[in-house]
């Protein structure tokens, strides 16, 4: 009687090493995505290499106190670590795969829907605050052209980066529902779309939205049974997708020839991407350990620029910028991601992946922590109830 009367009232003790991680996190995430907004920076003088610092000594520290990598874990961290860490120190534009690395490394058995709760909470929060602000007239609400539509960046410093961060936060809203999505849901990211499109003009982020959407719908209608698809070929084919979609980008950007009609065309339809890439290509090629190539874009002004010169693209960002040798590590990272998600019935996760692997295909954030989580992935604890598990040892006691 008294058992059951003080079961429910004891507590579960923390896992401080999951609470430190989430809070580094945190930290670092509310620095990296208020970078993306037009708010005044307030930070202090090297306040980035503090959170690179803090991270680091975590990482270590932990692997010191609490190693549980596995053989196969452990040389896929080192690989991991070892070709960010000498893409960082090698430019320090890129310095940012530093942290990257000891992010990814760290989130070993931290979980997965905490992770995406402290991301959705941080960057929902700060995109609110500049989206007000800009509206308020207390920071720019950039404006741009494109096809005689006028286009803002609420508060982020250009359009498609304020509808990314939206597609981002709807991949991270739906993955923490799971397998809960019901049929408004769809219709209710198809609004966001619609409403983000309209005064954005972000193409690729809309597409996405409305393509996830109708798969989401599909979903719900259907009621696929997710965990007797979990091991098939299904899924071995939907783990590939990124490689599919960067060796399509890769392809076109080798091929592409100003002097053809068919190219030109191409590349007018992808905003002059393919001519950019191509450009990058000319100046970089592919190397092992990757290049620093000077962009010029524009971001955070209006103001026009002759010597315009992005690559949007994230395949051929990160086969030129940070070399052959990172762009394999990354594409083993979302196979294994999407292979670990669909083990732990997670399907919705590997179909964001799937999407994102999209976006990628016209947008650069793939490795940017203050749009895309999931890359954080690969070490973290997939299962869906863990606190379940917790209550059920706890109880067992």
């Amino acid at each position: 009687m008294f058992n059951s009367i003080f079961k429910d009232s004891r507590k579960i003790q923390p896992d401080w090493w999951e609470v430190s991680y989430l809070v580094i996190f945190a930290i670092i995430l509310i620095f990296t995505m208020w970078g993306t907004t037009m708010l005044p920076d307030f930070w202090p003088s090297r306040f980035g290499l503090f959170t690179y610092f803090l991270i680091m000594v975590y990482v270590i520290v932990k692997g010191i106190k609490k190693f549980t990598y596995t053989k196969t874990e452990t040389i896929f961290a080192l690989i991991i670590g070892t070709s960010f860490l000498i893409c960082a120190f090698k430019n320090d534009m890129y310095s940012f795969l530093f942290m990257l690395a000891f992010l990814i490394v760290g989130a070993k058995d931290v979980s997965i829907d905490k992770i995406l709760k402290v991301y959705l909470l941080i960057d929902s929060i700060i995109m609110l605050i500049a989206f007000v602000c800009s509206q308020l007239g207390m920071i720019e609400n950039l404006q741009y052209w494109k096809n005689e539509q006028m286009r803002f960046a609420l508060g982020s410093v250009y359009p498609t980066d304020f509808a990314a961060h939206i597609f981002y936060i709807v991949l991270v809203v739906i993955c923490l529902y799971n397998r809960k999505v019901y049929i408004v849901e769809p219709f209710l990211i198809m609004i966001i779309a619609f409403l983000v499109y309209k005064w954005t003009i972000a193409s690729t982020s809309f597409i996405c939205m409305v393509i996830f959407s109708v798969y989401l719908l599909g979903d719900t209608i259907w009621k696929t049974k997710k965990e007797k698809i979990k091991d098939n070929i299904f899924i071995k084919l939907l783990s590939a997708v990124p490689i599919v979609f960067a060796s399509i980008y890769i392809y076109m950007t080798a091929a592409y020839d100003n002097n053809n009609t068919k190219w030109l065309w191409i590349n007018e339809k992808l905003s002059d991407r393919l001519e950019n890439s191509k450009k990058g290509f000319e100046i970089n090629g592919f190397n092992l350990l990757g290049k620093y190539i000077e962009e010029k874009g524009w971001g955070k002004s209006v103001v026009e620029r002759p010597d315009y010169f992005f690559l949007d693209d994230s395949y051929i960002r990160i086969l030129l910028e940070y070399g052959i040798i990172v762009f394999m590590v990354v594409m083993a990272i979302l196979i294994i991601v999407s292979r670990r998600a669909a083990y732990a019935g997670r399907m919705t996760m590997v179909f964001a992946i799937v999407f994102i692997s999209l976006h990628s295909f016209m947008e650069h954030h793939l490795l940017d922590i203050a749009y895309n989580p999931f890359i954080l992935c690969v070490f973290a604890d997939l299962s869906i109830n863990k606190e379940k598990k917790e209550c059920m040892i706890l109880n067992k006691r």
